[in-house]
């Protein structure tokens, strides 16, 4: 059974009141043994992301997870990400770019069906949408805290915003 989002908004108002900032955690992780997470960076044609063709280009990846609960099989039901994020994001029609830092707390609630719902907790978070999605195709660069976004087993993601501003970095690359 999945944690319903009252009592995700338990486990993130708890862990923001036990001030685990990222640079905290990155220096003495405390809890469940923690283990490098990797991003990956992206080619995406153009009309998936942008009206251009976007390329993200980790330059630096330092991140750390561990998982707080499993599920009978083992799998991972949900999961705390932290750590330094950089990314270069490029309009490959243009060439210009722009590096965004997404480093911060972000807790996943991941579904058996390859569903995922990943909360901000703080810092920074970058989300692609689908020209399918609500809002989308965008990339969306959120700072700030309660950003949240759904992925559901077919996929397709939502955006629900929380506190702290959203750029739409397709829009910045595009002018």
């Amino acid at each position: 059974m999945r944690i319903g989002r009252i009592g995700m908004l338990l486990v993130v108002t708890t862990l923001t009141l036990l001030g685990h900032t990222t640079t905290a955690l990155a220096d003495n992780p405390p809890g469940p043994p923690w283990t490098p997470y990797r991003s990956q960076g992206f080619d995406a044609p153009p009309g998936t992301r942008c009206s251009f063709g976007l390329r993200g280009e980790i330059l630096r990846d330092k991140e750390l997870s561990r998982t707080l609960t499993t599920y009978p099989d083992g799998s991972i039901h949900l999961q705390e990400v932290i750590g330094p994020l950089v990314f270069r994001f490029t309009n490959t029609a243009t060439g210009r770019s722009v590096v965004r830092d997404l480093s911060g707390t972000g807790l996943f609630d991941r579904g058996t069906d390859g569903s995922f719902t990943l909360f901000l907790v703080g810092g920074h978070m970058g989300a692609g949408l689908a020209p399918n999605d609500p809002g989308g195709p965008a990339l969306l660069y959120f700072t700030g805290t309660g950003h949240t976004l759904v992925q559901a087993a077919d996929g397709s993601r939502t955006v629900i915003y929380g506190h702290g501003p959203v750029e739409n970095v397709c829009k910045t690359l595009a002018g």
